[in-house]
């Protein structure tokens, strides 16, 4: 499923409730994938003050905190995120150096201040 809208209907079949459901991933997908479909936009968004929440369910035992996590050969989610943020800031500074920025010469030349915040509900 990908960008659709979705009605919870009562027992007379009246829309009750409405939701929009950005994606669905099947059971084989890769965390890479997932990234990569859902997240990676985003990256650009977090530089600019945009925040942005991440919603995962499943079953018990279905992955859902596998995908999240990750392990140390397969990066989760928050991994992947955190990396591509981090590439991304150093891009930031490289152009500054490479346009000539005055001061643009060293790290010190951004300040980031980044909030991640997990909860795990079991």
């Amino acid at each position: 499923i990908h960008h659709e809208r979705v009605n919870l209907l009562d027992a007379e079949g009246r829309v009750k409730e409405t939701y929009d459901i950005e994606d669905v991933f099947p059971e084989q997908a890769s965390v890479q994938s997932i990234f990569e479909t859902s997240f990676a936009s985003y990256v650009r968004a977090v530089s600019e003050g945009v925040n942005f929440a991440v919603f995962g369910m499943g079953t018990k035992n279905s992955g859902t905190s596998s995908t999240i996590e990750g392990e140390v050969s397969q990066p989760g989610l928050v991994t992947l995120m955190a990396d591509a943020i981090f590439n991304m800031m150093e891009e930031k500074r490289m152009d500054a150096i490479s346009q000539g920025r005055p001061g643009a010469v060293s790290q010190d030349t951004f300040s980031y201040t980044i909030k991640i915040r997990y909860v795990e509900i079991i």
